[in-house]
C-alpha cells in the first residue's frame, strides 16, 4: 500500500512538471532571412555558396524551418538566371526551407506607384512558381522590401488586398537587429584581412541583438499584454553567415522554440487592425504600439548599434 502510494504521488509530480514546462516553452520564434540568394559585398560565387551552406547547416542543426525571401534580380547574368545562382535556391528547397517573394529588384514602394511595384513582384515570380511547383509547393509568403507597407492606409489597402487576390500571405517582422549595418561593417573589415576587427564586430553584433531581443519582447508583451511568437528578420549575409549559430544559440538559452511562419502567424495578434501609417518602415509589434496610441514611450528604448559600427560601415550615424 505504502509503495502504491509513493509510485502514485510521484506519476502526480511527474505530470505536473511536465505541464510547468510546457507553460516554460511559452517563447516561440520563427526566423525569416531576406535578401536570397545572399547579400554581401563583393561577393564570388565561390563565397556565396559558402554562405548559403553556412546557413543552411546551421538552420538544419537547430531544427529551424526558416522562409527565405528572394530577390530574382540576384539570380541573372545577362538575360537569363544562371544556373548557380539558382541551384542556391534549390538548395534551400532541399534543406526542407520555404521560400517567399521578396520582389524581383528590391523597390521602395513608398517611391513608386502600385502598377510599377506589383509589376516588380510578378517579375519576381518567374523563377520561384517553378522551383515550387516542382516540389508540390505554391508560392505563398511575400515581404515588404525596408518594411515598407505603405505610407497611408489607402496605399498599405491598395496593395494587400493585390496580394491577397493572388494568393499571397504577408510575412510580418517582430524583431529586427540591424544586420545589414553589422554586414556592411563586417565586410569591410574581411576585405582588410583585420581579424581584430572582424571579431569585434561579430562580438558587438552578438551583444546588440540580445538588446534587440529584449526591447522587441518588451514592446510585444507591452502591444498584446503577453508572450507573443515572434518573427524574427535577418539577411543571407557574411555575418550571419558565421554567427547564426551563436544567435540561435543565444536565443534558445533565453528559452525559446522555433517555429514555421505559418504556425506563429496563428497568434491572434497578428490580425491587429493598423490605423496609423508614415513612412517608416518598423516591425509590426512598434505599428501596434503606435495604432493603439497607447505606450509610445516605450519606442524610445529601441536600441541603436554603437556608433563605431557606423562608422565602419561607411554609414552616417543616426
Amino acid at each position: 500500500m505504502f509503495k502504491s502510494t509513493i509510485r502514485f504521488y510521484a506519476s502526480l509530480l511527474c505530470i505536473v512538471l511536465a505541464v510547468f514546462q510546457g507553460f516554460a516553452q511559452q517563447k516561440t520564434m520563427c526566423i525569416t532571412i531576406d535578401d536570397l540568394p545572399t547579400i554581401s559585398k563583393n561577393s564570388t560565387w565561390t563565397q556565396r555558396k559558402e554562405i548559403t551552406s553556412k546557413l543552411l547547416v546551421t538552420l538544419q542543426k537547430h531544427g529551424v524551418q526558416a522562409v527565405g525571401f528572394v530577390n530574382e534580380d540576384k539570380l541573372y547574368h545577362g538575360n537569363v538566371p544562371d544556373t548557380n545562382e539558382v541551384s542556391l535556391l534549390k538548395q534551400w528547397l532541399s534543406a526542407g526551407m520555404e521560400l517567399g517573394n521578396h520582389t524581383f529588384s528590391h523597390p521602395d514602394y513608398h517611391k513608386i506607384s502600385l502598377q510599377s511595384f506589383v509589376s516588380d513582384i510578378v517579375k519576381g515570380e518567374k523563377v520561384l512558381r517553378p522551383l515550387l511547383h516542382a516540389r508540390k509547393k505554391e508560392l505563398l509568403w511575400f515581404r515588404h522590401p525596408f518594411l515598407h507597407i505603405g505610407q497611408t492606409n489607402e496605399r498599405a489597402d491598395s496593395l494587400s488586398n493585390w496580394l491577397g487576390e493572388h494568393g499571397y500571405m504577408v510575412a510580418p517582422v517582430t524583431i529586427e537587429n540591424y544586420d545589414y549595418l553589422f554586414a556592411a561593417a563586417y565586410d569591410n573589415a574581411l576585405s582588410l584581412s583585420d581579424e581584430t576587427l572582424k571579431n569585434k564586430i561579430g562580438a558587438e553584433y552578438l551583444s546588440h541583438t540580445a538588446k534587440a531581443l529584449a526591447y522587441y519582447e518588451e514592446v510585444s508583451n507591452t502591444s498584446a499584454g503577453r508572450a507573443i511568437p515572434q518573427v524574427m528578420l535577418i539577411h543571407a549575409n557574411t555575418v550571419n553567415a558565421d554567427y547564426l549559430d551563436s544567435l540561435l544559440t543565444n536565443f534558445e538559452a533565453a528559452g525559446y522554440k522555433f517555429i514555421p511562419l505559418a504556425e506563429a502567424l496563428q497568434d491572434s495578434m497578428y490580425t491587429t487592425k493598423l490605423t496609423k501609417y508614415g513612412n517608416y518602415g518598423i516591425p509590426w509589434n512598434e505599428r501596434w504600439i503606435i495604432s493603439s496610441g497607447q505606450h509610445k514611450e516605450i519606442l524610445k528604448k529601441s536600441p541603436q548599434p554603437a556608433e563605431y559600427i557606423y562608422k565602419i560601415a561607411g554609414v552616417d550615424y543616426e
